[in-house]
């Protein structure tokens, strides 16, 4: 330890040094002298940097350790034990609610890589059922936490929590390029899909409106899956555009502002079209929506497809997702939007949900009124 601090003190001693050597003196030699000496000085100074760096990493080191150590003698007791490729980690105490909550979770999410589970990393999931962590430390690589906050939460929450976070660790494993596509959204559990629906029934998208009709060509535009190139005229009317541009921040500039305002302001497609020029197109499924179609594309491939997925390199992107599924495009895309509208939420409300049920009312409002004051009097 005295070594350390030495070494902590030792730069500091030696610019108090430099200073007094170029102390002002009188006249062209103490100046010349004054330089040679500075001129040493930092020469000494440079030759001792690597000896500052080790001194420092040697401090990090020990106090590190001593951390380590301190911590492991603090740790509480814990349960480890595998949910398919998985490892869980849980007070003794919580363990079966973390069994369950994991399990349910890969449950929801296995049929995506049935086959394939050996490719997943294997991530350790760390669930502890308290905000407090007093006694609990826990490192690695692969380490993701799961933390159930408080008994207050339903059990539900949890799943839809875990669902979600056992989802990044097959978003990991997907293809840079499906990820990116993807924009790495983990939500792609079925029960995501009614929030789809909503997207592709209200997205102000011509694409997505002609998706919604049933061309399927349409829906790959809508996905995206066929790249961005003219995107902007391809998936959105003029007044779509500028509907776009419009909810953007009017931005500061004399050229882009009164570009902004000729778009918005004066309606001049010319100017939005101008706006637009060097901005990415905005693909107008949300990743969410996509994630749902890469979803699809999976279950539908059964086992062996998240390989498929892997091993088709250097395929369009549509193309590496019909391999995946192991049936041609036209069966995935319908697959895909039947599951999705299938999923979206019913119009109807309350009691009225059927002719008998109508009949019903009907029938008890009569015989409320044949019984009313009214009607006995007449």
């Amino acid at each position: 330890m005295s070594e350390l601090r030495c070494g902590r003190g030792f730069a500091p001693g030696l610019l108090l040094m430099a200073s007094a050597l170029s102390w002002p003196g009188s006249g062209i030699e103490a100046q010349s002298q004054t330089d040679t000496t500075l001129e040493a000085v930092r020469e000494e100074l440079d030759s001792l940097v690597p000896l500052m760096r080790t001194l420092g990493e040697r401090a990090k080191t020990a106090e590190y350790r001593e951390r380590m150590k301190r911590l492991a003698e603090e740790q509480r007791p814990v349960d480890t034990f595998a949910v398919g490729p998985f490892r869980v980690v849980a007070l003794p105490d919580q363990r079966d609610l973390a069994e369950e909550t994991i399990r349910g979770a890969w449950d929801d999410l296995r049929p995506l890589v049935d086959g394939s589970e050996d490719l997943l990393e294997s991530w350790t999931f760390f669930i502890h059922y308290y905000w407090s962590r007093e006694g609990m430390f826990l490192s690695g690589d692969s380490l993701l936490r799961q933390v159930a906050m408080s008994r207050r939460y339903p059990r539900s929450y949890l799943l839809r929590a875990a669902i979600q976070t056992v989802g990044n660790t097959l978003m990991k494993g997907l293809p840079p390029e499906i990820e990116a596509w993807s924009g790495g959204q983990p939500r792609i559990s079925p029960s995501r899909l009614p929030w789809v629906a909503r997207e592709l029934i209200a997205t102000p998208s011509t694409a997505v409106r002609r998706c919604f009709r049933g061309d399927l060509d349409w829906c790959v535009e809508a996905l995206g899956l066929n790249g961005t190139d003219g995107g902007w005229e391809k998936w959105y009317t003029a007044e779509e555009r500028r509907d776009y541009i419009q909810g953007r921040t009017r931005p500061s500039g004399d050229r882009t502002t009164a570009i902004w305002d000729g778009c918005v302001r004066a309606r001049m497609d010319d100017a939005c079209e101008v706006f637009l020029r060097d901005k990415e197109p905005l693909i107008p499924l949300s990743p969410e929506a996509r994630a749902s179609f890469l979803g699809q594309a999976l279950r539908t491939g059964g086992a062996g497809a998240f390989l498929r997925l892997r091993a088709a390199d250097g395929e369009p992107l549509l193309d590496r997702l019909v391999a995946a599924a192991g049936v041609p495009q036209d069966s995935l895309l319908a697959a895909w939007r039947s599951a999705v509208l299938a999923a979206r939420p019913s119009a109807r409300a309350g009691l009225i949900r059927s002719p008998l049920s109508a009949l019903f009312w009907l029938v008890l409002l009569g015989a409320l009124a044949v019984r009313s004051t009214r009607w006995r009097l007449g």
